[in-house]
């Protein structure tokens, strides 16, 4: 007889998400254990070469209930694979999957992106991707395309899309844009969460993208912290006040450091300036993905940006419930307690007005106390 309600042991199961070996053990160790540990085994699937889409290709086949615990897939192409495992993937597990609904493709950063292999999203592998009947989300992460055509195929080929993340993607030309293409009807694109980061200058036609979204269903917006220094920021900027349900305003620093400050800043100040949202609920500076960018340099971002968010949260009629600030800490060396002492003191106007939440993650994705 077990000595703990069942929920606890899965708490903990839960808890050892992120290291297989551990809930291998756990699977093995009874009937009771099993359920939860395949859950949190095969919930993400991660593939980085053939030879793994091979094997789970075989699991599938041989245990055909593992397909029903599949909610993400993950594509993260290794830097010896050839791009078309993308293309592969989609193909092989069209159909096979039909609670997945996040698909993630992944590329391993490189120093000089004239380097970094291409993706090509054919009109093959878009029709394959619109074979997951449950997908909703889609995450592009360090990806280069050939052309904005095949970001227009990837979106277009999902009509159930409702959360769009792109990071750090690039292509090498915009590419023409059929007349009857989606991307020339305004509002058709329903997405309730939308996130650009990364240099918006790599993305040159993007605020196509701006123009198609349906302002009666956007409520998350993530932004690049410098994308007013982009070509056409001016034209993102003049649909901002059409988006009237944004709930959360984020804007996310990927490489803060003391020459893109003011880029910073004056971002912050543009977009909320242009910002009507009665709804708006909370504004994030997000730092979670800064890994490269010393500790001083997160907290003197936030320091100099604190006027702009002060302003903002002043505005008279508009009702903000608090700024958030995520910082992920690199390893357990560093102190919980030290990220929220300094951003308290940088954000200090913020903090006494008790609107301030600063959120900081530790290894393995667990928020600090």
């Amino acid at each position: 007889m077990s000595v703990f309600p069942q929920e606890i042991y899965d708490i903990l199961i839960d808890h050892c998400r992120r290291d297989t070996p551990t809930l291998l053990q756990c699977a093995l160790t009874c009937r009771a254990w099993f359920p939860r540990s395949r859950y949190n085994l095969y919930h993400t699937i991660i593939l980085r070469q053939r030879e793994q889409l091979s094997g789970f290709s075989q699991t599938l086949a041989a245990f055909p209930q593992t397909a029903d615990i599949v909610q993400e897939l993950v594509l993260a192409i290794s830097r010896d694979e050839q791009p078309t495992i993308v293309r592969s993937a989609t193909a092989v597990l069209a159909y096979k999957l039909p609670r997945l609904c996040k698909i993630s493709i992944v590329q391993p950063p490189f120093t000089y992106p004239d380097v970094r292999g291409h993706i090509e999203i054919s009109l093959r592998t878009a029709c394959y991707l619109a074979l997951f009947p449950r997908l909703t989300h889609l995450s592009l992460i360090d990806v280069a395309l050939s052309s904005f055509l095949d970001f227009v195929r990837l979106i277009t080929a999902l009509p159930y899309l409702t959360a769009l993340e792109c990071r750090s993607i690039l292509w090498e030309h915009q590419g023409a844009i059929a007349r009857n293409s989606p991307m020339n009807d305004p509002g058709w694109l329903g997405l309730e969460r939308l996130s650009i980061t990364g240099p918006w200058n790599d993305v040159l036609g993007l605020q196509s993208l701006f123009k198609v979204l349906n302002p009666r269903t956007l409520k998350h917006l993530a932004v690049d912290s410098c994308a007013a220094v982009s070509d056409f920021f001016g034209e993102v900027q003049e649909l901002l006040p059409s988006y009237t349900m944004l709930e959360t305003l984020t804007f996310s620093a990927l490489h803060p450091h003391q020459r893109n400050l003011n880029e910073m800043c004056g971002t912050i100040h543009m977009v909320l300036a242009a910002t009507t949202s009665r709804r708006l609920r909370r504004v994030c500076l997000d730092f979670t993905q800064a890994f490269n960018s010393a500790r001083d340099d997160l907290v003197d971002a936030a320091e100099i940006a604190c006027p702009d968010l002060v302003v903002g949260l002043s505005r008279p009629g508009d009702i903000f419930a608090n700024v958030r600030v995520e910082v992920h800490v690199a390893d357990r060396a560093e102190s919980t307690s030290w990220w929220r002492a300094e951003f308290e003191t940088a954000l200090s106007e913020l903090h006494e007005q008790g609107v301030l939440d600063v959120v900081v993650w530790e290894p393995w994705g667990h928020r600090g106390p």
